[in-house]
């Protein structure tokens, strides 16, 4: 580093007369004449390395930033000097870059997003604020502009990319969530009288028929769950007695993943379509995490995230196990959902509410909300 013109990187990172070098620091200048100036970088005498170097009044030039590295960028900075061509820095590209973080996009597609253009050269599905309104009435404009907002964003990616799908989505969400107001499941306002009854789904966890598997770990007497002063069961106890896959009066088609103590509660029921159970939130923990420049988080040591993150995580969780637990096992699914046949869009409505519900005691209620969104929601 004795002559500042046939200097280069890695001296690059002690080059004062670069503002654009990673670790610049004016206080390497020596005597400096005139006093430093990012603008016009010219100094009488410099110290690069501990070496004294000319250093002649230099023009700035332009450089390409190119961080993903596919020679293409519209991101254009000012380097001074002779410096030399070293990531992301280039002298010249292909072309301009729309997202110069992704490598196999460079230009807006024909649906007016900066993404490869769709396989089936149909654009995703959009909806919009007002539409979600007219769907969702506890919807302020502004929370029903940021549910758009994360829709329209998101929903692509997880195959929710056609109206038909957009509304049988939309139509689950609005029973799970009892209209977008509850994004836990409600497990703190079971009474002993409505559980008591033998219609009730947690019914025969205390009232086993003689053809059940008894266990007697998990046979409590329900009596025992009451809140002292309250009509209603301690929400914890209950949990953790019908959700635990232990208890082998849980049927086995139904088991999921909560084998420690605890499990049941914690991973109740959350998001827009109550994700429940740790394999579900481990599964799409691994998901999320693999995604490309998301923020870490740890849904198995913090559901609550889901549970309460009502305007980003939880409708993306929602959006996750419907792409993977509605979307991906029903084979047709966009056929049968713009078939003509009333018959076939029940039977898809019963298959749909049975893989998001786990059954199809309310697939009538499910149904008639698919036949309002239908009417209130459209692709923009």
């Amino acid at each position: 580093c004795t002559d500042y013109r046939s200097y280069a990187y890695p001296c690059e990172t002690y080059d004062p007369c670069d503002p654009g070098s990673m670790s610049y620091d004016p206080s390497l200048c020596a005597d400096p004449t005139p006093a430093p100036d990012p603008k016009n970088p010219c100094r009488n005498r410099i110290v690069c390395a501990g070496v004294i170097v000319n250093c002649e009044c230099l023009l700035p030039q332009d450089w390409y930033e190119d961080k993903d590295d596919d020679n293409f960028s519209s991101i254009i900075v000012k380097r001074y000097g002779f410096v030399t061509q070293v990531y992301p820095y280039k002298q010249t590209v292909l072309g301009p870059d729309c997202d110069d973080n992704k490598a196999n996009v460079q230009i807006i597609n024909s649906c007016g997003e900066c993404a490869v253009e769709p396989a089936n050269g149909k654009c995703p599905c959009k909806t919009s604020a007002a539409d979600l309104k007219a769907m969702f009435s506890s919807l302020t404009d502004a929370k029903a502009t940021q549910l758009a907002d994360v829709l329209n964003k998101h929903m692509g990616s997880y195959g929710i990319d056609t109206k038909e799908k957009l509304q049988h989505f939309l139509a689950q969400v609005k029973k799970e969530t009892e209209n977008l107001t509850k994004f836990t499941e409600d497990v703190e306002h079971y009474k002993l009288t409505s559980v008591s009854k033998p219609t009730h789904h947690f019914y025969k966890y205390f009232f086993p028929t003689k053809s059940q598997v008894k266990n007697s770990s998990y046979l409590k007497n329900i009596s025992d769950l009451v809140i002292p002063g309250s009509p209603y069961l301690d929400a914890k106890k209950l949990s953790n007695i019908v959700y635990d896959d232990r208890n082998l009066i849980r049927g086995r088609d139904y088991l999921i993943g909560n084998t420690q103590d605890g499990d049941g509660y914690n991973f109740r029921g959350g998001g827009a379509l109550h994700l429940t159970g740790r394999e579900n939130y481990t599964d799409f923990n691994t998901y999320y995490n693999s995604l490309p420049g998301v923020t870490p988080h740890d849904f198995t040591k913090n559901p609550e995230l889901i549970h309460n993150n009502t305007d980003n995580l939880g409708i993306i969780a929602g959006m996750w196990y419907f792409m993977t637990k509605v979307l991906k096992p029903i084979k047709n699914f966009q056929t049968r959902a713009t078939s003509s046949d009333s018959n076939e869009q029940k039977k898809l409505n019963d298959k749909v509410s049975e893989k998001v519900q786990g059954g199809t005691g309310t697939a009538g209620d499910r149904l008639k909300n698919l036949e309002l969104v239908e009417q209130k929601i459209k692709c923009n």
